[in-house]
């Protein structure tokens, strides 16, 4: 009697469940509100423009380097008195040849603008990944949802039922805490499911660049001609192994050009100067100007030496990505098959789960005939109830599976 009690009070203080208001977003939006508001994907564009904007080095180290001196200082010279004098300095340097250097440093500039577009790309693939999961892991919580709030009407027409068994005396109370207790579980797993519903949705929302939370825009259908669209990729062309691939371009294009560092510079200049007479004797201030031009070329050793010990070093490092691209290339070949093999599987399992729906239906009607007429009793009724929400729970699960997966690899075929 106390048991019962507590059930009835338990139901009747139960978790309520709110109905969720948010804006709604179709699958097919998500790519242009991923690739225009994703804050991640918005950063990484500006990474690479800032990247770009450094190109023309090779261009600009032509380009005569001038600089300009002037002073005023109060010196003597001997036992002379103390004197006052200007002094100024016009020099320009142009660069004639630096071994590579220059052309070198533009090719790594180009390739780090590469780079940075490389993982740009990536970037935008795996925003665009995350938000198909929460978009399909919502349609999978609402579905489960949805299966919930029929179960619980199930149940509270079960427990009607039970009640008139007992009335009639073909029953026990049993039957009566047997509902209500299911009820009452059912009530708190919705709860759950609309604070996860809650989350999923903010997070969906803050992905799409959005300041409150979405939720997706029925109706959903499975995607039956999912194959031609579809198709099987050129590894090569995969952001990641595109990214990892820059980065053997790059670090071979920094090993070259350190071959500038065993070869001379060679500069031209020109100057013209007027020295105050602490720099020279000539009491005239016509006398004290100057002007000169020439070439001149320089070599370092320890530029020379330097140069070697970083060349040996990125020659390893070199060989080392190498060996990663190549493995990487491997793991995402194998991956990209296994996707497409568990493409085709799971999509028929979404047709078997179909079936089972069907025949978890057909085996609940059956039931609930059979306990109308006192041939089955409460537990038969919930195992027969439980088939049938699991068979839905099921479906909607392998749908997710299937969407999640299918979304991903339209996700790679976007950046083509």
């Amino acid at each position: 009697m106390n048991l019962t009690f507590y059930l009835v009070l338990a139901l009747s203080l139960g978790v309520g469940v709110p109905s969720i208001a948010a804006e709604t977003i179709s699958f097919e939006k998500i790519e242009e509100l991923v690739k225009t508001k994703n804050p991640a994907v918005e950063a990484m564009k500006q990474k690479t423009e800032a990247k770009k904007d450094r190109e023309g080095f090779f261009t600009r180290s032509f380009l005569p380097d001038v600089a300009a001196e002037v002073s005023q200082e109060t010196f003597k010279v001997g036992s002379d008195l103390n004197d006052t004098q200007s002094a100024w300095k016009v020099e320009a340097q142009m660069n004639l040849f630096r071994g590579g250097e220059d052309s070198g440093e533009e090719r790594v500039r180009e390739l780090e603008t590469k780079a940075a577009s490389a993982e740009a790309a990536e970037a935008l693939r795996a925003e665009l990944q995350k938000a198909y999961e929460l978009y399909w892991t919502l349609v999978f919580k609402l579905e489960v949802k949805k299966s919930l709030e029929a179960h619980l009407q199930l149940s509270q027409k079960n427990l009607t039922e039970a009640n008139r068994r007992i009335s009639s005396g073909i029953a026990t109370s049993t039957d009566r805490l047997e509902f209500q207790m299911k009820i009452s579980l059912i009530k708190q797993e919705a709860a759950l499911i609309e604070k996860e519903i809650r989350s999923l949705s903010k997070q969906l929302g803050a992905a799409l660049g959005k300041n409150e939370g979405v939720l997706p825009q029925g109706p959903f259908h499975h995607v039956h001609d999912w194959e031609i669209n579809i198709q099987p990729l050129k590894t090569s062309d995969i952001p990641g192994v595109n990214k990892a691939r820059v980065e053997v371009e790059l670090t071979e294009a920094r090993k070259k050009q350190l071959k500038s560092g065993y070869l001379p510079s060679i500069d031209a200049y020109a100057g013209y100067a007027e020295p105050n007479q602490r720099e020279e004797d000539a009491v005239s201030v016509a006398e004290r100007k100057e002007s000169y031009f020439g070439i001149k070329a320089s070599w370092s050793l320890g530029k020379a030496l330097n140069a070697s010990v970083e060349r040996g070093s990125l020659q390893k490092e070199s060989a080392a990505k190498a060996k990663e691209l190549e493995y990487l290339f491997k793991q995402t070949e194998i991956e990209q098959e296994s996707i497409l093999d568990s493409l085709k599987t799971l999509h028929s399992f979404v047709h078997d789960a179909e079936e089972n729906i069907k025949a978890s239906q057909a085996y609940l009607d059956a039931t609930l005939k059979e306990y109308s007429r006192g041939v089955k009793n409460s537990p038969d009724v919930l195992e027969a109830t439980e088939k049938y929400i699991e068979a839905q729970k099921r479906y909607a699960e392998i749908n997710r599976e299937f969407n999640t997966l299918y979304s991903a690899q339209l996700a790679l075929h976007s950046l083509k």
